[in-house]
């Protein structure tokens, strides 16, 4: 045997003396339990803010006390009486127009109707993926905004939704579309202020617009879009009607993609 075992072995130290072995039988039940709950609640509030942290929500949902990441939301106002399948119907969808705030190639085969919200954190975070989609499918997929203002979480929402409609009346929609890259670009910016000042930065006569946005003469248009998606069955934003399929919440490029081609190619 090597000397140092030797030497290790020669001696046997003397058993440590743990702290419980000095408490009252009593004492030592309690402070187990104790000990015991407050590890509990420690591995409750880890995998919680982990969930969170993970993006496990991708949606802003407006059905009743649904949660959606972190956050509960409610439905939207006053949707019309016809307004109530949950399953979706994609019939109620008008069909594509002038009038709607698109781009991309008008006989697309593929057009995305996407129901949205300037405030919602999802949605800013799919508005990449659409521009994405238009550059890998130039000329075969057309993109066409509707607004869904969740307001009772997002305040600015459909005062955001309000600017937009008024840029797109005196500036049209190329306008339209460089508010919603501005209003998605600097959400924590929405404002009355920020909406006259994007307004200008975009070309639009600035008083023409304040006069519109102040006497909101364009919100029939969002009430429209509201009553239309809660009829085609939205709950939530974002939500993307891919020709008749519904894709809900903020997935990944992938998911709109194998739709795309399936539909492409059919």
């Amino acid at each position: 045997m090597p000397e140092k075992q030797h030497e290790e072995s020669a001696q046997h130290p003397a058993p440590r003396q743990s702290f419980f072995s000095g408490m009252a039988p009593k004492a030592s039940f309690v402070f187990g339990l104790l000990s015991g709950i407050a590890a509990m609640s420690l591995i409750g509030f880890v995998v919680t803010a982990t969930l969170v942290a993970s993006g496990k929500g991708t949606n802003d949902k407006g059905s009743t006390g649904t949660v959606a990441g972190d956050t509960v939301v409610q439905p939207p106002a006053n949707p019309s009486d016809d307004a109530a399948d949950p399953g979706g119907n994609p019939s109620a969808l008008r069909a594509v127009s002038a009038a709607d705030h698109s781009i991309g190639a008008e006989n697309a085969k593929v057009n995305l109707i996407q129901f949205s919200d300037f405030q919602c954190p999802y949605c800013q975070r799919v508005h990449p993926t659409v521009k994405q989609i238009l550059d890998e499918y130039d000329g075969k997929v057309r993109v066409i905004f509707r607004h869904f203002p969740l307001e009772s979480i997002h305040p600015n929402a459909r005062p955001a939704a309000n600017a937009s409609e008024c840029i797109a009346s005196l500036g049209g929609d190329d306008a339209f579309w460089k508010f919603a890259d501005e209003a998605f670009a600097n959400q924590s910016s929405l404002s009355n202020d920020f909406y006259t000042q994007t307004a200008k930065k975009v070309g639009v006569n600035e008083k023409k617009f304040q006069e519109c946005y102040d006497a909101k003469k364009l919100d029939t248009n969002i009430q429209k879009d509201i009553d239309e998606g809660a009829a085609a069955g939205v709950q939530g934003t974002p939500a993307t009607f891919i020709n008749d399929q519904l894709i809900s919440g903020a997935l990944p490029y992938e998911s709109f993609k194998a739709v795309i081609d399936q539909l492409l190619n059919s």
